[in-house]
């Protein structure tokens, strides 16, 4: 704990650090932010943060964590409430959407992808954190995977490494939404329809 603050300050210091941040870096580029940027909102000092963090890159990648875990409650939460509902096509279709939803209604998010950022972040913090962070990405993924094997998603490993690679590269197209022009929307529902139909069992009722 941070010397001259107890718990609840400690607490309540870096929430009000999260809530600057999340405004200051999704209104424009990591560089441009300055750490007096953060601590005003905070109500601390310059040399007070760096009690709290080693840096600015320590902050930033601490920051993104807690927002994704906010953004993954979220969704888990909303499928929870129309799990019975919802077809397994639907599940699917709602679970792929909403993550690049994030990045294109969340900035900070956007930004998080830039190569050049995330190398500056891996050579702060070291490979390990960031190899720690992938692998409870990995752990929602297969959490959510389970799931939706209960609802009959097929498990052929095959086809589930090929859709989920699909997934993932379509990050890149949302990426490049500005250059696509306005039917880019259209094509990522159409390609996450046609994902989320490999997956489902070929020998389902039509």
């Amino acid at each position: 704990m941070p010397r001259g603050f107890d718990a609840r300050e400690q607490k309540e210091i870096i929430g009000r650090l999260y809530e600057a941040g999340e405004e200051a870096f999704s209104r424009t580029d990591f560089a441009k932010v300055s750490v007096d940027e953060l601590v005003g909102p905070a109500g601390i000092s310059k040399g007070a943060f760096y009690r709290f963090f080693e840096s600015k890159e320590h902050f930033y990648f601490a920051l993104t964590q807690q927002v994704e875990v906010r953004e993954k409650q979220r969704i888990a939460v909303r499928l929870e409430r129309a799990w019975d509902e919802l077809s397994l096509k639907q599940a699917l279709e709602y679970f792929f959407l909403w993550q690049f939803e994030l990045i294109e209604q969340h900035p900070l998010f956007e930004r998080a992808l830039d190569p050049a950022l995330l190398e500056r972040i891996i050579r702060k913090l070291g490979r390990q954190a960031y190899q720690e962070r992938m692998a409870e990405d990995e752990a929602f993924w297969k959490d959510w995977i389970g799931r939706f094997a209960g609802k009959g998603m097929v498990q052929d490993e095959a086809v589930l490494a090929r859709a989920f690679e699909a997934v993932k590269n379509l990050i890149y197209l949302v990426l490049h939404r500005r250059d696509i022009g306005p039917g880019w929307k259209n094509t990522l529902v159409y390609l996450v329809d046609r994902i989320s139909e490999d997956l489902l069992p070929k020998n389902r009722e039509e």
